[in-house]
């Protein structure tokens, strides 16, 4: 167990030097913000994104969508409120089967009205969990 945490811990350092990846061509000018990793099985995680990047203001139909995750893994948007200038997102990280480890760099699109508003470049990240029968 000790070693899968500081192998996770280790993918976390390197995946944090990757470069931002360019946001995807739709004709309007998308900003895309780079974070540090989010993990799997974990509901209590948070985002902050500037309201600057969401137009000035929390709308009240945010949506998140996520690219680039492996099969059987999802992010949701569970809440979204305000902390000064920032949008503060709480999101939960799930996946179908822990048998095998994730290393995936995503994109997550905010979006409101049916518009993208800004990408999050994310890297996602869990360790393989070995059942007593493997």
């Amino acid at each position: 167990m000790m070693k899968q945490l500081m192998i996770a811990l280790s993918l976390s350092a390197a995946l944090s030097a990757l470069p931002t990846a360019l946001a995807a061509n739709t004709g309007l000018e998308i900003s895309t913000l780079s974070y540090q990793p989010i993990y799997t099985e974990a509901s209590w995680q948070t985002l902050r994104v500037p309201l600057t990047q969401l137009g000035g203001v929390l709308p009240s139909d945010l949506t998140l969508s996520a690219a680039g995750l492996p099969t059987g893994i999802t992010v949701t948007l569970t809440a979204a409120g305000l902390d000064g200038a920032d949008a503060v997102l709480t999101v939960d990280v799930e996946r179908a089967t822990t048998s095998a480890g994730v290393n995936a760099n995503t994109t997550l699109t905010l979006s409101s009205g049916g518009n993208a508003l800004v990408n999050l470049n994310v890297p996602v990240i869990g360790v393989a969990v070995q059942t007593s029968g493997e």
